[in-house]
């Protein structure tokens, strides 16, 4: 465990010297365009909630730029800011400069990509995840995971950008044996705040058994979870589209610069969109669906 501790150490205060000298690389090209959508905080409890509005604050110029670079480089949360939830900061930064400046940011951002994947799969040889979360805050205090993960985009002579709003959903597949063995763990832990008693949650927790064992064993189960309202950005007329967490990083040497599609404000349905046509409800408070066999 002490080889790992030192690997993370390192690691993380490397990136860190790499995220400086980006930051550097940024200063010294030509800026063209500064652009990016400043979110509104969100509890992390409440961020998969889509019946709320999603009120976009753009930000151009210098405080675009400032904002941008704050997004590329800052790994720490502020006071009072859970270390568990990172603030998502879409927009672009389009520059320019000679070859080989061009080819010196390409690499600085390779080597600060490789960097975060690098950690990424080091924590993950943890596997208990309340233990990769100690070991990590105990190196580096008030440090978010996700922002270390989060990775660098960069394109070069984007003509078309366009930003947008994605609701997608997680979709995970289990079994009969598997939801019983959580359901039993379940039963050994603090009550939900579904409950307000032990008595009720052991009587919750006993009629959620007895729902799953009366489904036969081959029934295709699903988890089924509502991801955050998601900023999307799609290069090029969708010919590459991806979440945009952090701000898109555009190379144009030509003078003509993209066409931007701004990101607007989300403002929700009516109606929330169902799951699936095609998925019943189990046990909704686990997020569990049966799928119903199509021909």
């Amino acid at each position: 465990m002490q080889i790992i501790y030192e690997e993370i150490h390192n690691s993380i205060q490397k990136l860190e010297s790499l995220l400086k000298d980006f930051r550097v690389t940024m200063a010294s090209l030509t800026c063209h365009v500064s652009r990016v959508y400043a979110l509104p905080p969100i509890h992390p409890d409440e961020q998969v909630a889509h019946t709320r509005p999603i009120i976009v604050d753009q930000l151009d110029d210098l405080q675009g730029f400032e904002a941008a670079m704050s997004a590329f480089t800052n790994l720490y949360a502020v006071d009072a800011h859970s270390t568990r939830f990172a603030h998502r900061l879409p927009g672009l930064i389009c520059v320019s400069g000679s070859a080989a400046a061009k080819d010196g940011l390409i690499s600085n951002i390779q080597q600060i990509n490789q960097q975060k994947e690098h950690i990424k799969e080091t924590l993950l040889r943890i596997k208990n995840a309340d233990k990769r979360y100690e070991i990590v805050h105990r190196l580096f205090p008030m440090i978010i995971t996700l922002n270390i993960y989060r990775k660098i985009k960069f394109t070069d002579n984007p003509e078309h950008i366009t930003f947008n709003w994605a609701n997608k959903k997680s979709v995970v597949k289990t079994t009969k044996a598997k939801v019983l063995e959580k359901l039993t763990k379940q039963s050994r832990q603090k009550p939900s705040s579904l409950v307000t008693t032990a008595d009720e949650w052991q009587l919750l927790i006993a009629k959620d058994i007895q729902d799953i064992q009366r489904i036969p064993e081959d029934c295709p189960l699903r988890y089924c979870r509502s991801l955050p309202m998601q900023p999307i950005v799609n290069i090029n007329y969708k010919a590459i589209q991806f979440i945009c967490a952090l701000p898109l990083v555009a190379w144009h040497e030509s003078g003509t610069f993209p066409k931007i599609v701004n990101l607007g404000n989300y403002l929700p349905k009516a109606q929330p969109r169902p799951v699936s046509l095609t998925m019943l409800p189990v046990i909704e408070r686990l997020n569990l669906y049966r799928r119903l066999q199509t021909k």
